[in-house]
């Protein structure tokens, strides 16, 4: 009989030109070898699948085209945890990571998958913003069950 596998998906700014992501990335991966070991997880009973978190496209963000969620939501459906690994997931000002977010949240949902947010970074919170109320709405769902940021830490 095969031993179950946990499967892990980290999303991470990796297709990013800011060479810091990358190392995020690396960091990241270590950071759950290292807690696997800690729990008493030998290395076959676990895999990182790491992807870029763009897995919501672009195209999908702007044409709402629900086919286009059928590769993501079967990415997250075969893992067990989705795990946002330091990227500036939240960002809202100049970019559509939030609406990728929360999407991802939603799909996570869909698929019954917890999701934790690790060392994330955080524009300006602003709560008259639909889009941080977007945001809040998405990390306050139930199967969101961590979040970390590694900058404006009052927000």
């Amino acid at each position: 009989m095969d031993k179950k596998v946990f499967n892990i998906l980290l999303l991470t700014n990796l297709d990013s030109d800011n060479c810091g992501d990358q190392v995020m990335e690396v960091c990241d991966i270590a950071l759950l070898r290292t807690i696997m070991e800690n729990l008493g997880v030998p290395e076959d009973e676990y895999k990182i699948n790491s992807r870029a978190a763009s897995i919501v496209t672009r195209k999908y963000i702007e044409t709402g085209d629900e086919s286009l969620l059928k590769n993501p939501r079967k990415v997250i459906g075969d893992n067990d945890v989705v795990v946002f690994g330091g990227a500036p997931m939240f960002n809202y000002l100049y970019q559509i990571f939030y609406l990728r977010t929360a999407k991802t949240v939603d799909l996570a949902k869909e698929a019954g998958v917890p999701v934790l947010f690790s060392a994330i970074g955080i524009e300006v919170f602003d709560p008259e913003n639909p889009k941080c109320q977007l945001l809040t709405e998405h990390v306050n769902q139930d199967n969101v069950k961590l979040i970390t940021t590694r900058d404006d830490y009052e927000s």
